[in-house]
């Protein structure tokens, strides 16, 4: 039997969500399937920016947020 890989595999992969057999068929692909290894690099590319452009919020809305939090009290 052929194992494909879909690219739910590659994030469930990229965050360790997989079995320890599915992490190893995945490994075991990712060293000899060049176009695969490529998505896979992309997508950890993506979840670093996600990463990083967690934002805080503006002081505004943190204001706005209490004041209305003291105002239904």
């Amino acid at each position: 039997m052929i194992q494909t890989f879909t690219q739910n595999d590659l994030v469930r992969h990229l965050y360790t969500e997989e079995s320890t057999l599915e992490a190893g068929l995945m490994e075991n692909l990712l060293a000899i399937d060049e176009e695969l290894t490529e998505n896979f690099q992309d997508y950890c590319e993506i979840k670093q920016a996600l990463n990083n452009s967690l934002l805080d919020p503006s002081a505004d809305s943190v204001n706005f947020i209490l004041e209305f939090s003291r105002i239904t009290k």
